[in-house]
């Protein structure tokens, strides 16, 4: 708010609301302001002297020197026209009578409802929980030295809440985490999105739009310019799919995140699209099988595969689960086909690394080594790992169950090339696809950072593994229909990640001359979910990824504050 005397010289005094300040101490004010609202407030109706003279611009109380410094938050035009992105026209919200609102599940595990609310997603936590989550996995590994029970034990410290611990009870802890509170492979950054008609909760189909420019740009790069919308179609921008570092020779980091929104089925069978969960994910991986010779069949874990320059590899499930499969593969004259998953390289299209389950991961008749469907349509290689019905055990059985294989040249067998278990020590675990991707996250952050497009909009502490990366985005919860009967909702996500907050629970190992450094999920058992302790880190953490405080009593996963 601010006053002009009608001197000569201009003076411009500054008077700070509550939300202005938050703004101030939370980074460039300049960059945070980035649109206006259209209102009348050259004249006080109220006052029976009229109109203010030349050159006077009233501040809050209409007096610059009875201006009250605190201004508290509800100071605001009761009518604007409201301005959304990608539109032509100006909506004015004058007739509307409901309100589009943002629902949150509270530590009673009942609903609660924001017109206006800001989250806080720790990157970190999905990581540290699903380390939490792939000490499971264990059991599909060997390397010189490991005792299994040095993480399985973990389990029988953890509880969950009626106090019973999740000691061999692991599909209880998939599905507690995932359907409970929304925690795992993806994480429930909102519970979903309704209307709110004179206190009354209806469903209703909604659209999440980005609120500005820069939250476009922000959430286009988090996104891998891949954001899937209320309707369930996928909003694509090919003019910069990722974050750059460079201006001539640029080197491109893809997210590797999606943020999603799903429907709500009705009674007539349809959907409200968009009102369900908004979730943030990791999707740099796809699924697919590899068809090849085992190289040694001998082996117990950790098998390679031989493969031809025509036929084998990774193959899209599209070729593999249809009425031709069993043709394909027989004129390939490879014996093992395998459910895979599959992590494209950021700046090497012909550099990818593939994770297909391990022998002792599948259910198959005795001494069928093809894990392939029979032709009545059951599938022998349906994983035996899958206990719950969970994507995030689904998942981790590829990403942390298996061991990452590298295409390369081969010089011995019946096959030209082969993906080869890339052991750079032989009394650690191989590489795994889940730290891969903790790794493209860490180089992710840091490209956007750096990146001239946005750079500006994220804010760095620290450097190297003490950087703490942080940045919001705007967005804009508004009906698909029925828009001038309900006024749009506002949720700001910040997504704050601190490497510090992942090291006592994953382990990294400093590069050398001949490898390079690497993130190890199984280092060692500590499980450390810090949450917003992220700021003080020592002892400030949750061991039980259940949890909703850490010992501190900080939110972890997220933080959620409802304005309105």
């Amino acid at each position: 708010m601010g006053y002009v005397t009608s001197a000569s010289t201009t003076y411009l005094d500054l008077h700070m609301t509550m939300a202005g300040r938050k703004l101030l101490l939370q980074g460039s004010l300049s960059d945070t302001i980035t649109q206006f609202a259209i209102g009348d407030t050259d004249v006080d109706y109220r006052n029976a002297t009229g109109v203010l003279p030349a050159g006077y611009v009233p501040d809050v109380t209409g007096s610059h020197l009875n201006c009250i410094f605190g201004v508290n938050d509800g100071y605001d035009i009761k009518r604007k026209l409201e301005y959304v992105l990608g539109q032509t026209t100006l909506n004015q919200t004058v007739a509307q009578t409901g309100q589009i609102v943002s629902a949150f599940k509270n530590s009673s595990g009942t609903l609660e409802y924001a017109s206006d609310a800001n989250v806080t997603f720790y990157v970190a936590d999905m990581f540290t929980g699903l380390k939490a989550l792939a000490m499971t996995q264990i059991g599909f590994h060997q390397w010189n030295g490991l005792t299994a029970n040095t993480f399985t034990d973990y389990y029988k410290t953890i509880s969950d809440s009626s106090g019973r611990n999740y000691g061999g009870r692991y599909t209880q802890l998939f599905e507690d985490m995932e359907y409970g509170l929304g925690r795992g492979w993806f994480v429930a950054l909102s519970e979903g999105f309704y209307a709110s008609v004179a206190g009354n909760i209806q469903n209703v189909s909604i659209t999440v739009e980005p609120e500005s420019p820069k939250d476009s740009v922000l959430l286009r790069k988090l996104s891998s310019a891949a954001f899937v919308s209320a309707n369930n179609t996928t909003i694509t921008n090919s003019t910069d799919r990722s974050a750059k570092i460079g201006t001539k020779r640029t080197r491109a980091y893809v997210s590797p995140f999606t943020v999603a929104v799903s429907g709500l089925k009705n009674s007539e069978g349809g959907t409200y699209n968009g009102s369900g969960p908004l979730s943030i994910c990791n999707a740099l991986g796809d699924y697919g099988y590899v068809l090849g010779d085992i190289i040694n069949k001998k082996v117990g874990y950790y098998p390679e595969y031989g493969i031809g320059q025509d036929a084998g590899g990774y193959y899209h499930p599209q070729i593999i689960e249809n009425s031709n499969y069993a043709q394909t593969i027989n004129e390939s004259g490879l014996d093992t086909l395998a459910p895979a998953a599959r992590i494209l390289d950021n700046n090497n299209a012909k550099t990818n690394y593939y994770y297909p389950l391990q022998t002792n991961q599948l259910n198959t008749d005795p001494g069928d080594r093809r894990f392939q469907g029979k032709s009545a349509g059951d599938y022998l290689g349906t994983t035996g790992v899958r206990n719950s019905t969970t994507s995030t055990e689904t998942a981790l059985n590829f990403f942390v169950g298996t061991p990452e294989l590298e295409l390369s040249n081969q010089s011995t067998g019946r096959q030209s090339l082969s993906l080869r278990t890339v052991r750079p020590n032989m009394s650690q675990e191989p590489n795994l696809g889940l730290t891969r991707i903790v790794k493209q996250t860490e180089d992710f952050f840091y490209a956007l950072s750096k990146d001239p497009e946005c750079s500006n909009w994220v804010t760095v502490s620290g450097t190297g593994k003490n950087a703490v990366y942080s940045f919001t985005i705007n967005l804009r919860v508004s009906p698909q229909l029925e828009k001038d009967r309900y006024k749009s909702a506002k949720l700001a996500l910040s997504f704050v990640f601190s490497i510090p907050a992942l090291q006592p629970t994953l382990t990294w190992v400093e590069p050398t001359p001949e490898t390079g450094g690497r993130w190890l999920m199984f280092g060692d058992s500590t499980v450390q979910i810090f949450g917003e302790g992220y700021k003080s880190l020592a002892g400030h953490y949750a061991t039980n990824p259940t949890n909703l405080v850490n010992v501190s009593g900080g939110s972890i996963y997220r933080k959620v504050i409802i304005n309105q």
